[in-house]
């Protein structure tokens, strides 16, 4: 296990270029979807951000609803971390899926602090930005280390791609539960105080 960690560590110094792109490319989304995100009822980013609000204050649904919801994020992610992985060249993809995830992530500060106020920031502080940046953050990781699996002394690429998929979901089940603990023990009791 040591030896498996050490070695995905390795191939991620390697790619420390692509690391800081894929992680610049977020951190610029999150910062246009704040300064874009202006309440336009018609745009995808509000429509998306209001649905994701609307979830998450909400009372009526379970916790475990949202656990699942949150997994199964990640779990289509990595589904798409094998299907852009075979080829160098469609891993950039990823980057317009990070681009966007940036995006919604900005557009919902402002929504939540619209919505909500307080109580919203708080809830978007303490749940959304770090559950949202641990998938990302998988994403990214397994982007990169997929990259990373395209040089000539990489021997089965596919086992590599697998492998690669599995710790993005790995990273989703992390925030998953994430999500799930905070929901119960910090944004139910902050939703009932407000």
């Amino acid at each position: 296990m040591l030896k498996f960690l050490t070695g995905k560590l390795k191939v991620l110094k390697t790619q420390l270029k692509s690391l800081i792109v894929f992680s610049a490319f977020y951190l610029i989304a999150i910062i246009l979807g704040v300064i874009f995100s202006h309440g336009d009822c018609n745009t995808v980013l509000y429509t998306n951000a209001v649905d994701y609000h609307l979830i998450i204050m909400s009372s009526k649904n379970s916790v475990f609803t949202c656990f699942f919801n949150c997994f199964l994020v990640g779990a289509f992610l990595s589904a798409l971390i094998i299907c852009c992985g075979f080829s160098k060249f469609t891993i950039p993809i990823i980057c317009v899926i990070v681009f966007y995830r940036g995006l919604v992530l900005g557009s919902c500060a402002v929504v939540f602090f619209t919505l909500s106020g307080l109580s919203g920031i708080i809830v978007f502080v303490i749940l959304t930005l770090p559950s949202h940046a641990i998938i990302t953050a998988g994403l990214i990781v397994a982007s990169v280390l997929n990259y990373g699996a395209h040089y000539p002394n990489c021997k089965n690429k596919v086992n590599v791609i697998l492998i690669n998929a599995l710790i993005c979901a790995l990273f989703a089940l992390v925030s998953a539960l994430y999500f799930l603990l905070v929901t119960a023990i910090v944004v139910r009791p902050i939703n009932s105080l407000f």
